[in-house]
């Protein structure tokens, strides 16, 4: 019996920036399904003021979690639109932050907690190896 030998070519690694940043993003996917559930209790539980508010939180929480998932995924595969989703999603994040620090509810806990990973997988989406790994994707 013959062996016969896979010719066909392996696939770059996934370098590690963009493996902590699939992992950063990981832990914020499930950041915002566990608001869902927290926002889906409270409706179980009766301390909601307005419930369609409250559903359309959830499933826009839900989809959220959604997309930063396949952006996760696409990470890992080193595909290039999901540089492009982590990108925003950081922005959008740091944004949420920055209010954080100022006005009457303001609370420097959470804003640190929000922008220090965000500043932290924006860094990691822009390193050479990151923007290698994903330049020849189209």
């Amino acid at each position: 019996m013959s062996e016969t030998t896979n010719s066909t070519p392996e696939k770059p690694q996934t370098p590690w920036s963009l493996r902590v940043s699939a992992a950063i993003l990981a832990v914020e996917t499930l950041a915002l399904v566990v608001a869902a559930v927290w926002l889906l209790s409270g409706i179980f539980s009766g301390n909601v003021r307005s419930l369609g508010s409250t559903l359309f939180l959830v499933a826009l929480l839900l989809l959220g979690a959604t997309w930063i998932g396949f952006a996760v995924r696409g990470l890992l595969q080193a595909q290039r639109w999901a540089r492009s989703a982590g990108v925003f999603w950081q922005l959008a994040q740091l944004s949420i932050a920055f209010a954080s620090f100022f006005g009457q509810f303001a609370n420097y806990g959470v804003g640190l907690a929000i922008a220090v990973p965000s500043v932290g997988c924006l860094y990691l989406l822009f390193t050479k190896a990151s923007i290698d790994a994903t330049k020849d994707q189209m």
